[in-house]
């Protein structure tokens, strides 16, 4: 029980491992016992290499000379399942603790078994959500509350971590109401606890309510939480500086979602000093923080400071993360456009069409993100000149942004999207030359008409299907369902801005071209 004379344990136990193969036989059931007690030893002192060999001996001789069905075997199946998931080796370490979960349950179930079973649910758990598997991880944390509620054990820090656990699965999967439900009452019920060891849980959950509160841009509450988080950390015997620089890096998020820059910049450089010193110069948290301290001075508009960040953020990322890793994407991005503001733009195109097929690559080819990376690159081209490209880019752009808007009644339309898709068509519409392509043209401005409505804007909108109207009958003539969209649209907006008589003219005209091009059953003309 005495954890700083674990070495000296393992020096005992090595000594009999020797003695015991020896006097009895390498497969006798105490060599077994040994093997597990060295393995045991080295896990609890985080040699977890050495750990594996012995856990691995142990399991073949235990399920070797006692059956599958044992005790003993179904706790060293656990124990390596452990070990696995430490060293980074998920599909192992889920293949043992399904195992020994399996063995458990073909056995009589206790309560202590259930209290057994609940912790091999969550370690199998926290290995899915480490890997982002949130069904899989959903599915063990549930049943983590199942058989929580079947023991009848009161409110413990046992049910609190288990819906930490849940919160932090339901806050990856972006179902954010359930999510805070889950952490708000964790918290509730850790905070009614006695055991000095809450706290260990406590900042987690404070932590997880930060980042839920922020990514609802409940700023205020996100701070609060941070703050909480930080003074349990330091308030520990032992202080986790990376744990900190962590909540620091939130709060320093916090600042520039509210434009205090001042403080922003303060702590920021305190989590990059904290990691550094834990962690050396070149660990992947540093980029984080390079990239974080990039997102402030660009916001201060301090673009050469922010662009130097944004190198370094790139430059450590590319050390350590795949090609096609997200993160890169958002470093290279970011890059991209702090150049194209100090009008570097051959360079901040390199970056952002690398960080294009990087997106695309995570996101398809419609993903939002994708969908900023086209406006960006479209600025940067036509800067250069590069108008070809530009306009396609341009285009992508407006697609993709008016997928995610949904109906007219239903527009999920905000302020800033409205702007950004507004200057993707005022810039893009020129370049589109109506001798050369007049539907294309047509198109631009129908979508632009569209936009134009779902933002209340009607006599704009007018202007739009009006020059969509001319382009379509040009190209398509008169009897074309695209040109029939056109007048229909006309028609809504005539009547918005008080013209009934002339909206009844069109859309009786819109009316019958639908009918003679797709049919009385159709649901256009419904």
């Amino acid at each position: 029980g005495h954890h700083e004379r674990y070495p000296e344990a393992i020096k005992y136990c090595e000594d009999a491992l020797g003695l015991l193969r020896e006097k009895l036989s390498p497969d006798h059931t105490t060599v077994a016992e040994a093997y597990f007690r060295l393995g045991f030893l080295h896990f609890q002192v985080g040699r977890f290499e050495e750990s594996l060999g012995y856990v691995l001996q142990a399991l073949q001789l235990r399920t070797t000379k006692l059956g599958e069905m044992h005790p003993d075997v179904e706790m060293t199946a656990r124990l390596l399942g452990q070990v696995y998931g430490i060293l980074g080796h998920t599909e192992d370490a889920l293949h043992y603790l399904n195992k020994a979960l399996k063995w458990k349950r073909t056995r009589k179930s206790r309560r202590a078994q259930s209290s057994s079973e609940i912790q091999m649910l969550i370690g199998m758990g926290k290995l899915h959500l480490d890997e982002l598997e949130l069904d899989e991880a959903l599915v063990c944390f549930t049943e983590c509350m199942k058989l929580h509620k079947q023991s009848h054990d009161d409110a413990d820090i046992r049910l609190a971590e288990i819906l930490y656990l849940l919160g932090s699965t339901l806050f990856e999967k972006r179902e954010y109401t359930d999510a805070h439900s889950r952490l708000t009452s964790a918290k509730h019920i850790i905070l009614e606890q006695e055991d000095e060891d809450k706290k260990r849980l406590l900042w987690k959950i404070d932590f997880s309510l930060g980042q839920l509160l922020e990514e609802q841009k409940s700023y205020e509450e996100a701070r609060d939480a941070y703050n909480d988080c930080l003074e349990i950390i330091q308030s520990l015997e032992e202080v986790n500086q990376c744990s900190v620089a962590q909540a620091l890096l939130g709060v320093g998020r916090i600042c520039i979602a509210t434009e205090n820059f001042a403080e922003g910049l303060s702590v920021i450089e305190d989590a990059k000093a904290s990691f550094t010193e834990v962690l050396g110069p070149h660990h992947l948290e540093l980029a984080t923080c390079w990239y974080t301290l990039g997102v402030l001075h660009r916001s201060m508009k301090n673009h050469t400071k922010a662009k130097e960040c944004f190198k370094m953020s790139l430059q450590i990322g590319r050390r350590h993360l795949d090609k096609n890793n997200c993160d890169l994407y958002e470093s290279l991005q970011s890059l991209g456009a702090c150049l194209s503001d100090l009008q570097e733009y051959i360079d901040a195109r390199n970056y952002l069409e690398e960080a294009l097929q990087i997106g695309i690559a995570n996101e398809g080819p419609d993903g939002k993100n994708v969908g900023e990376t086209h406006r960006y690159l479209a600025h940067v081209q036509l800067q250069i000149g590069e108008l070809s490209a530009s306009l396609e880019h341009f285009e992508r752009s407006i697609a993709i942004g008016m997928s995610y808007l949904g109906s007219y009644e239903q527009s999920n339309l905000g302020s800033e999207q409205f702007a950004k898709l507004n200057a993707c068509f005022e810039a893009a519409i020129p370049l589109a030359k109506p001798e050369n392509d007049p539907e294309r043209l047509g198109r631009l401005y129908y979508r632009q008409g569209i936009l134009q409505t779902m933002n209340r804007l009607h006599k704009k909108a007018l202007k739009s299907f009006t020059e969509a109207l001319r382009l379509y009958k040009t190209f398509y003539g008169d009897n074309h369902v695209s040109t029939a969209n056109a007048l229909f649209n006309i028609g809504v907006c005539l009547n918005e801005t008080g013209d009934p008589d002339r909206a009844v003219k069109c859309l009786s005209q819109a009316l019958h071209t639908t009918q003679s091009q797709l049919g009385d059953d159709h649901i256009d003309v419904a």
